[in-house]
C-alpha cells in the first residue's frame, strides 16, 4: 500500500465523526487529545497493518488487535507519553472506521473492539513498565532523554560516538 494511500486513509480517518468526538471532548470524561496524537496513532497504526499485519489496513481482526497491542506497538515505537493514553481509544474508533469502510458486519466490529478494550489494558501496563521495548526503541528513548534531535543525523552519530566509546 503506497504512502498516498496510506496517508488517504488517516485524511478519511481524521474527517470520521468518530475523531471528531473525540477531539471536542464529547466521548470521554478526560481532556480531549491532541489532533496531531490522534494523527500519529492512526498513522501508526495503518502502517502496521499494511506492513506487519494482513497488508491491508482496513483489515482488522481481534488477533491483529491482540499482536498491535500487546506486542508491536511497545516493541517497535517511541510512544510520548501524552500520546501513550490514547492509543487504545484511537484504535478502537480506527476499527470502527475500517469495519464500516470494508462494509463488515456490525457483529464483527464489535468483537475486535472488544479486543481493543481487552488488551488495551496490557498495551498500557506495558508502556509504563517500559521494559517491553525493543533495542531501536530504547537507543531512541535514550537519545531523547539525552536531549539529542532525533531528526538531526549529525547530533544522532554524535550521540552513538559517545556511547560507543564509553563502551
Amino acid at each position: 500500500v503506497s504512502s498516498g494511500e496510506r496517508e488517504g486513509i488517516v485524511t478519511e480517518f481524521m474527517k470520521s465523526t468518530a475523531v471528531q468526538d473525540l477531539l471536542s471532548g464529547e466521548s470521554t470524561a478526560d481532556t480531549p487529545p491532541e489532533r496531531d496524537t490522534v494523527q500519529f496513532i492512526a498513522r501508526v497504526a495503518i502502517d502496521y497493518a499494511c506492513d506487519y499485519g494482513a497488508g491491508d489496513p482496513l483489515r482488522w481482526s481481534p488477533a491483529s488487535v491482540e499482536l498491535f497491542l500487546t506486542d508491536w506497538a511497545s516493541r517497535k515505537v517511541h510512544w510520548e507519553a501524552e500520546d501513550v493514553p490514547w492509543v487504545p481509544e484511537v484504535l478502537d474508533a480506527l476499527v470502527a472506521h475500517c469495519g464500516e469502510l470494508k462494509e463488515l458486519d456490525p457483529g464483527l466490529i464489535e468483537q475486535t473492539r472488544e479486543a481493543v478494550d481487552g488488551f488495551g489494558g496490557d498495551f498500557l501496563v506495558r508502556e509504563m513498565e517500559g521494559a517491553s521495548k525493543g533495542p531501536a526503541a530504547q537507543v531512541v528513548a535514550s537519545m531523547l532523554a539525552d536531549g539529542v534531535d532525533v531528526t538531526d543525523q549529525a547530533a544522532v552519530q554524535r550521540w552513538i560516538n559517545t556511547y560507543n566509546a564509553a563502551l
